[in-house]
């Protein structure tokens, strides 16, 4: 294993165990044994390895987004990447944790401004929900928001559990979830007359 490999891999062992707080450079640098200094040929800072973890994470969820979404059919893969988001976080609640709720230097920002075609995930969702647009099955021109409706129900469960608010085993945990994103993506379901 290259040195680089071996320090993302102790860094994330460390967040897994931990949380990020607990990723220092010095810290890092006794799991791996070597200098905190060694570590910086490789990372050029501790926001540069954040980073690099964070796009690892995104790029592994993007590409079974992806494989999801290839069925064609916009339902159920919404569905699919809500609860695979679901087990992402009940797997690696402190990456999760990392990736979608602390703040991070070069996070994406979802605004009315922003050109979400450059996230790897919340595009695929956007995606997804324009084929439902298309097909006159979701009501609305907005698939940006729509995502961001769904979006926000799962990471606002997610936070809460995380939170201790939600105090349910990850299976129930899950079907709730799942109950919810059904209700959220009913709401969008264009009814007959």
């Amino acid at each position: 294993m290259k040195t680089s490999e071996l320090i993302l891999d102790r860094a994330i062992a460390l967040i897994e165990r931990n949380g990020s707080a607990a990723l220092s450079m010095r810290n890092l640098a006794h799991e791996v044994q070597v200098t905190p200094m060694a570590l910086y040929r490789h990372y050029a800072n501790r926001d540069t390895l954040l980073d690099t973890i964070t796009n690892h994470y995104f790029a592994e969820i993007a590409k079974r987004w992806q494989a999801y979404a290839d069925n064609n059919q916009y339902e159920q893969t919404l569905l699919l990447i809500g609860l695979d988001l679901i087990d992402f976080y009940l797997e690696h609640p402190h990456i999760y944790q990392l990736m979608f709720i602390e703040p991070q230097v070069h996070a994406r920002n979802l605004s009315e401004n922003s050109n979400l075609s450059e996230s790897p995930t919340f595009s695929i969702v956007v995606a997804c929900i324009q084929q439902g647009i298309a097909a006159g099955e979701l009501q609305g021109s907005n698939a940006q928001e729509i995502a961001l409706a769904l979006a926000g129900q799962v990471h606002g469960l997610a936070a809460l559990r995380q939170g201790g608010r939600l105090a349910m085993p990850p299976d129930k945990f899950r079907k709730f979830c799942q109950n919810a994103l059904i209700r959220v993506i009913n709401a969008y379901k264009v009814t007959a007359p």
